[in-house]
């Protein structure tokens, strides 16, 4: 959520850049994003530091990305030519939106953040797991049972097994008003 000042602030310095050609205001508005983008990068850095290593891989990227964002936003602010420093803003503008788009990746696809049925590849290591003797699964009837630390149901409809998670995917704990909700 920090982040949204900053990059409102380096949108709107654009816009005035494309709409007003009001080089004060734009970098007034540039001046302000980089001074919010500080508690937005301590709030990014405590975040990498509880990933897994696969999200922290991606957030090195991410972050390098800001911070290519933020030193073309400073260098933004010299005195000089004013095309030059609109140029820059825009560049900067790219960087950052480059950069959010893998920090929307770690947050949703990686489960950094909001989706956390994600989570399950990092409890369960990877590739195939024995939970039962699919002869011991009755027709049409779900079983619950423990794979390592997730619990799953599984049911056999028509010869066909199926399995799910219980997690729901929008809070980390298990929701026992949405049981069984997120496929594994």
């Amino acid at each position: 959520m920090l982040i949204q000042l900053p990059v409102g602030a380096w949108l709107s310095a654009s816009i005035l850049d494309l709409f007003r050609n009001d080089e004060k205001a734009s970098r007034q508005l540039v001046a302000a994003g980089l001074i919010a983008a500080v508690p937005a990068a301590l709030a990014g850095t405590a975040d990498w530091s509880e990933q897994y290593e696969q999200q922290m891989r991606v957030g090195v990227v991410h972050a390098a990305g800001n911070v290519v964002a933020l030193s073309v936003y400073g260098a933004s602010l010299a005195p000089g030519d004013p095309r030059l420093s609109r140029a820059l803003r825009l560049t900067g503008l790219g960087a950052v939106a480059l950069s959010g788009l893998l920090g929307g990746h770690i947050s949703f696809r990686l489960a950094g953040g909001a989706n956390h049925a994600e989570e399950i590849p990092h409890l369960v290591k990877p590739g195939w797991q024995y939970l039962m003797a699919a002869a011991d699964l009755p027709e049409g009837k779900p079983a619950r049972q423990m794979l390592g630390e997730v619990p799953v149901v599984a049911i056999r409809t028509n010869g066909t097994i199926r399995m799910l998670a219980d997690r729901c995917s929008t809070c980390p704990a298990r929701c026992p008003t949405a049981s069984w909700r997120t496929a594994a």
